[in-house]
């Protein structure tokens, strides 16, 4: 995106909450670090302090709190936000306006990255600050605001998105009465002891992980090589007697390869 096109949405978002006050709401959905223009930065301050406290944000009220925090803004550059403000478009100016940021963020993460590789830092731990930075960035959309105009446009988007939303657990009956692993969702596994809730319990971690997702396996029962072992019997069809006593064929050995 052209700079000039970056600032006329910023300037287009500000304007239409100017021309109605009925989508101040959406400040919540921005912070002050997704503008690039210091104007806009210190308005946009401003005019979420002015909504927070429910005051009308109109024209003389942000020139006068922009004089109080002695920012030489001239009134003409307010009037001629609300003067390109387009309230119906608001919502994907804000998309944009975070997805740039988004962007931005993410180019500073790999710059970085770069910058610590060649002044040979402990790969590792950059790697593993690379990793989290990205992660942050991506799931850095301000929480779900919890009014009911917001939950149902929010069940509307999941309806009409083509996007798959879960996982398969990979077992016929589990898939058909529940219908996989959601976002969200927290899925119990109960029943008595020794009837087999591990072993379920890896069958879904292994069909996750042929899906290809990232797969967290804790157990307070078996170590990192038992937990290796039961899933090295399950890929290969060797029964977990003949791993533990060690009975086991040429093809045996070649399918544990």
């Amino acid at each position: 995106m052209a700079p000039l096109e970056a600032i006329n949405i910023e300037n287009s978002i500000l304007g239409s909450i100017i021309l109605d006050n009925t989508l101040a709401y959406k400040l919540d959905e921005l912070t002050k670090d997704m503008f690039s223009v210091s104007y806009n930065k210190e308005i946009f301050e401003i005019m979420k302090n002015l909504h927070k406290n429910n005051y009308t944000l109109d024209i003389p009220t942000i020139k006068t709190k922009l004089d109080e925090r002695k920012v030489d803004v001239m009134i003409s550059y307010i009037s001629n936000l609300s003067a390109i403000g387009e309230t119906y478009a608001i919502d994907t100016h804000i998309n944009i306006l975070k997805d740039k940021f988004k962007r931005k963020c993410i180019k500073l993460s790999c710059m970085n990255l770069i910058t610590e590789i060649l002044e040979n830092k402990d790969i590792d731990s950059s790697l593993f600050k690379f990793e989290n930075d990205i992660k942050n960035t991506i799931d850095q959309d301000i929480e779900d605001k919890d009014d009911m105009n917001s939950i149902c446009e929010r069940i509307l988007d999941f309806l009409e998105n083509d996007k798959e939303t879960g996982l398969k657990f990979g077992v016929k009956l589990l898939d058909e009465v529940i219908g996989g692993l959601f976002k969200g969702e927290l899925t119990t596994i109960a029943a008595r002891s020794g009837v087999g809730k591990t072993a379920l319990a890896l069958q879904i971690m292994l069909n996750c992980a042929n899906q290809g997702k990232k797969v967290l396996f804790i157990s307070r029962e078996m170590s990192n090589e038992q937990i290796v072992m039961r899933n090295i019997s399950k890929k290969t069809g060797i029964s977990a007697k003949s791993l533990k006593y060690k009975n086991l064929k040429e093809i045996d050995w070649k399918n544990i390869i």
